[in-house]
């Protein structure tokens, strides 16, 4: 399960952040990584980084999303309030 939803987080990645934001931060992750020891946490990091970059106003917070869409089992649910 862990590695279909693996995939899917970075599938998602490539729709949520786009294409060049998403290989702008792999870039800086192995660059940074390569031969080293990483964490989910520095690879997010990396993909925060580049959409900085890339889009200094984004208030994005891609490690509250990965947390709790990668770390909890099942897919997330949305609430609808209507007032």
């Amino acid at each position: 399960i862990s590695y279909r939803k693996g995939a899917s987080w970075i599938k998602t990645m490539d729709y949520f952040i786009g294409r060049e934001t998403l290989q702008k931060g792999l870039g800086r992750y192995v660059e940074k990584y390569s031969y080293k020891n990483a964490s989910l946490e520095d690879f997010v990091a990396c993909l925060t980084d580049a959409q900085k970059e890339i889009d200094p106003s984004s208030t994005l917070d891609l490690q509250k999303w990965t947390d709790s869409w990668l770390k909890h089992q099942g897919p997330n649910q949305i609430l609808v309030e209507l007032d």
